[in-house]
């Protein structure tokens, strides 16, 4: 797929008729696709044989099967029916009948899912591989560890470049630098707009400043506090998501869990903030109060939000790993700013 149309033509011609057509049916599948990454060639063998007829073709085939996880077995259709382990075809009597011994439940992925949801199944189940099957249950081919070892390594590499800002930047060794800073430059505008918005919010509460300028003091703790909070919590809901743990965990539940976190947290930076606050403005209590009663609310808010919105995200089938991003700590900058000034002009009656 990475070859230019040209090459990948002449390199095409050169293979052989039997390797060429298994190449070609790869091909026609999307590359990160089951299909696109199968490899064609898997054992399998009709399921009125006997484990003896099993052992003896797999002497003969060894030189064609590169990787031997299962045995797969086929119904006289040529559907896959069934699957048994090699230690089961060794541990049983030659005599006995593959349909015997095999297991039915087979798990199997279709040629047209995501690599991400093939490595899922793979993860889920201890799989050494996975079946491709079209929806006649023909099998098409197998995926193995190898393959996943690699998807994994790719999806991780992608998700760790959203979560950075970057997108998905091109080799440094190939392509000019305009590219590249378009490419930041459109998630860094995010960043400039929502400082922006920031600005603008805290020219709203101005006079609360002018009032209390102590309170300016403590708008980097508000900001960073409810940042880190809420990239962690969108970090854990990404990570939920690729393991497929919220498919077993209801979101309102998730959700719950994130906020009584959130609050937890809150009360322990309210503890150490508030305290400060107060030794420091011993005259002035309500400050602290102020201060204690907006990091509270600022970190439940932000674990809760960065929660949400991969979860969103994920259910709109956009990638989740994004939430980690500017979009996130953006929104909850802004958040923290409203909630900050909001209970200081409650309490201090500004």
């Amino acid at each position: 797929e990475q070859l230019p149309d040209e090459l990948r033509s002449r390199v095409l011609q050169a293979i052989e008729h039997d390797d060429k057509v298994l190449v070609e049916d790869i091909l026609a599948w999307p590359e990160d696709s089951a299909g696109g990454i199968m490899q064609p060639i898997a054992f399998r063998l009709n399921e009125k044989l006997t484990c003896r007829d099993a052992i003896t073709t797999l002497h003969e085939k060894q030189d064609d099967l590169e990787s031997i996880f299962y045995l797969y077995v086929e119904n006289d259709a040529d559907q896959l029916v069934g699957v048994t382990s090699l230690r089961a075809l060794l541990t049983n009597p030659p005599s006995t009948v593959l349909q015997d011994i095999m297991a039915t439940d087979v798990i199997t992925a279709s040629p047209v899912d995501d690599q991400e949801i093939v490595a899922r199944l793979v993860s889920r189940y201890d799989l050494l591989a996975i079946p491709v099957v079209d929806e006649n249950r023909h099998m098409l081919g197998i995926v193995t560890i190898d393959d996943v070892v690699d998807v994994i390594q790719e999806e991780a590499l992608e998700d760790m470049m959203l979560m950075a800002g970057v997108g998905q930047e091109p080799d440094p060794s190939v392509g000019g630098v305009v590219g590249v800073a378009r490419q930041r430059l459109t998630w860094l505008l995010v960043t400039l707009v929502g400082g922006i918005g920031m600005a603008e919010l805290i020219g709203v509460f101005e006079n609360a400043l002018a009032q209390k300028a102590v309170l300016a003091g403590f708008i980097p703790v508000m900001l960073g506090m409810g940042g880190n909070v809420g990239i962690q919590a969108a970090t854990v809901a990404v990570r939920n998501i690729a393991v497929g743990h919220d498919q077993n965990t209801s979101i309102p539940s998730m959700l719950y869990r994130e906020a009584r976190i959130g609050l937890i947290l809150g009360f322990a930076f309210a503890l150490t903030l508030g305290g400060y606050a107060l030794v420091r403005w011993y005259s002035e209590p309500l400050i602290a109060l102020s201060i204690a009663g907006a990091i509270i609310s600022t970190v439940c808010t932000a674990a809760i939000l960065g929660a949400v919105v991969p979860l969103t995200l994920n259910r709109l089938k956009v990638d989740p790993a994004i939430a980690t991003g500017p979009f996130v700590t953006t929104g909850i900058d802004l958040l923290a700013i409203l909630i900050y000034f909001s209970t200081a002009k409650i309490i201090l009656d500004l």
